[in-house]
């Protein structure tokens, strides 16, 4: 394994007045990055591990860290435009902005919930859903939630929440969970689909056609689970190209991408079939903009960007993301220097 030693120079009066640490290394930062959301080509947001957010407003060049007011773990983000988003995360946090992340409210559900993902339909109405089959809406813009007491479907984390409108909506995870709301939630309708699947996400492109992705319980074997009607029925796939899928996306109804163990794989043909590419990516999160631009962020702040819809990808990380074995700080002194040697 390799060892790196670091040496730090630090004046006295810098140390004194600054006590934090900002990154130094990996480059822009090297928390897990668990989603990414673009509202356009220019507009997104990634968000990670100890309250990490970090936004881009020119479409990826430049990624500036904003300030979220908590170290909880982040899971899931969505924005309905450029101004109003919302994350969830660990110990029942929501955050909530109204100026593209300039400022977040942090508020925090009731119970100790972790919380995988979150949607909206619109600037009042959305999901957010987690662990232990909870689920809970909000008719307010997040002000207020209410939890869904007639989901009751899974003792396992909800994964992925989507909505194709305020009405139509689905929801999966662990156990074989696969549900269906047309009430805006008054009502779920489960679908039986076995309960060795654990599925991790789930897209519509429109009202009838939309995937559902995952793994099958006890095996490295992926799962994808394609309708073209509604979800009325479902036609079930194991690619044999990785192990379980982590996160899917169509750019249109014949062009997609889904994330695997270690890949991306792509399809051109609506999902029918799929093929491999981009090897050693180990991402948690993939999205596409209006101009077929990707990006994939994954775990230890790795973040990737294709330009030709997915089939090459290009890191945009960068530092030595191996573990630091020892510090040293090396302080100047009126009559000499003061090392401080920090092992690990």
């Amino acid at each position: 394994m390799k060892k790196f030693i670091i040496f730090f120079v630090i004046s006295l009066s810098c140390f004194a007045q600054n006590q934090s640490w900002t990154w130094q290394n990996p480059s822009l930062q090297g928390n897990n990055l668990t989603d990414v959301f673009f509202i356009n080509s220019s507009s997104g947001w990634a968000v990670g591990d100890a309250g990490t957010i970090l936004n881009t407003t020119d479409g990826g060049n430049v990624w500036i860290e904003q300030t979220s007011g908590t170290d909880e773990n982040l899971s899931a983000v969505y924005f309905i435009n450029e101004n109003n988003g919302w994350i969830c995360g660990t110990w029942g946090i929501i955050l909530k902005t109204t100026n593209g992340g300039k400022d977040w409210i942090k508020k925090r559900l009731t119970g100790a919930e972790d919380y995988q993902s979150i949607f909206f339909t619109d600037s009042l109405n959305g999901w957010v859903g987690g662990q232990l089959k909870i689920l809970y809406n909000t008719t307010d813009g997040g002000e207020t939630w209410e939890y869904n007491k007639i989901f009751s479907f899974s003792a396992y984390e909800i994964k992925s929440i989507f909505f194709q409108n305020k009405n139509n909506g689905w929801v999966v995870g662990d156990g074989g969970l696969l549900a269906q709301t047309t009430n805006s939630g008054e009502d779920w309708v489960y679908k039986k689909i076995g309960d060795t699947l654990n599925l991790t996400s789930i897209y519509f492109i429109d009202d009838n056609l939309g995937w559902a992705i995952g793994g099958i319980e006890w095996t490295d074997n992926d799962i994808i689970l394609r309708t073209t009607d509604a979800g009325e029925n479902w036609i079930f796939k194991s690619t044999n190209l990785t192990k379980w899928l982590k996160s899917i996306y169509f750019i249109d109804k014949q062009n997609g991408a889904a994330l695997g163990y270690d890949c991306v794989i792509l399809s051109s043909d609506g999902g029918n079939t799929w093929k491999r590419t981009a090897d050693s990516i180990y991402g948690n999160s993939i999205i596409f903009t209006e101009n077929n631009v990707g990006w994939i962020v994954g775990d230890n702040g790795y973040t990737f960007k294709s330009l030709d819809s997915g089939k090459t990808w290009i890191n945009l990380s960068e530092g030595i993301r191996d573990d630091l074995n020892t510090v040293f700080l090396l302080i100047p002194l009126m009559d000499g220097l003061l090392v401080k040697r920090v092992q690990y």
